[in-house]
C-alpha cells in the first residue's frame, strides 16, 4: 500500500495547481509541527494532548491521502483510551516514520 492514496488527491488537484500547492504546503508545515509536538507530549505522558494531536493528524492525514498515517493515529487514540502508554512510544515512532513517507511523496507532487 502506498503511503499516499492518489484517489484522495485527485479532487485537490482539480482545484488548480496553485490551490493544490498551497494546500499541500500548508498541510506539510502544520503536520510537521504536530508530529514533533506528538513526540514531546508522548515523552511527558500527556494523554489528553496525545489524543488531541493524534485526532487532528488522523483527520488531516486522511484528507491528504495518508491512509496509513491516519490509521496509525487512530491506533494512538485507541491506546490512549485503553490507558496503554507502553504502546504509545512505538506508535508515535511509527507515525513519525509514516509521516516522513507521506511528506516525501507529497513533496514530489509539488515538483
Amino acid at each position: 500500500m502506498s503511503s499516499v492514496n492518489q484517489e484522495v488527491l485527485k479532487p485537490l488537484k482539480d482545484l488548480g495547481q496553485d490551490a493544490f500547492r498551497q494546500l499541500i504546503t500548508m498541510f506539510l508545515e502544520e503536520a510537521t509541527l504536530r508530529v514533533a509536538r506528538l513526540r514531546v507530549v508522548q515523552e511527558r505522558e500527556d494523554a489528553a494532548a496525545i489524543a488531541g494531536l493524534a485526532h487532528t493528524l488522523k483527520g488531516s492525514g486522511a484528507a491528504f491521502g495518508g491512509d496509513v498515517l491516519s490509521a496509525l493515529c487512530a491506533e494512538i487514540e485507541d491506546a490512549v483510551s485503553a490507558h496503554n502508554m507502553i504502546d504509545l512510544a512505538r506508535l508515535v515512532d511509527a507515525v513519525a516514520v509514516e509521516f516522513n513517507r507521506v511528506k516525501e511523496l507529497l513533496t514530489e507532487e509539488l515538483r
